[in-house]
């Protein structure tokens, strides 16, 4: 991959509200490569998490042309969204990369 060039790219928000939004504004905003965005709208954040990558795959899938890299977040199961996508089956399959946004194993316990 030759990045020098602009790079085509999909960003995946499976909760596209607050801090996450605020996020992927400002690196689509910022970045010098071209960029599509999917999402979800920031909702049930617990399914999005577990089953998030079931309604974005299919429109993964469909994006014509194919994206050469593909940028999630941490809130979408990356491995199901690649697998159920198809897009590894292809002859030139694009780099899935994770952006940690936030992690929910750090997360303090609640008491009790």
């Amino acid at each position: 991959m030759n990045t020098r060039q602009p790079i085509d790219g999909v960003f995946i928000e499976s909760f596209a509200g607050g801090s996450h939004e605020a996020f992927a504004d400002g690196w689509l905003a910022r970045s010098r490569h071209r960029w599509r965005r999917l999402s979800l709208p920031a909702e049930r954040w617990k399914w999005r998490l577990r089953a998030g990558a079931l309604a974005l795959a299919p429109r993964l899938a469909a994006l014509d042309p194919p994206p050469r890299v593909v940028l999630a977040t941490s809130l979408l199961d990356l491995a199901h969204l690649r697998a159920l996508s198809g897009l590894d089956r292809r002859r030139r399959p694009p780099a899935f990369l994770l952006y940690m946004h936030e992690n929910q194993l750090s997360y303090p316990r609640p008491p009790g």
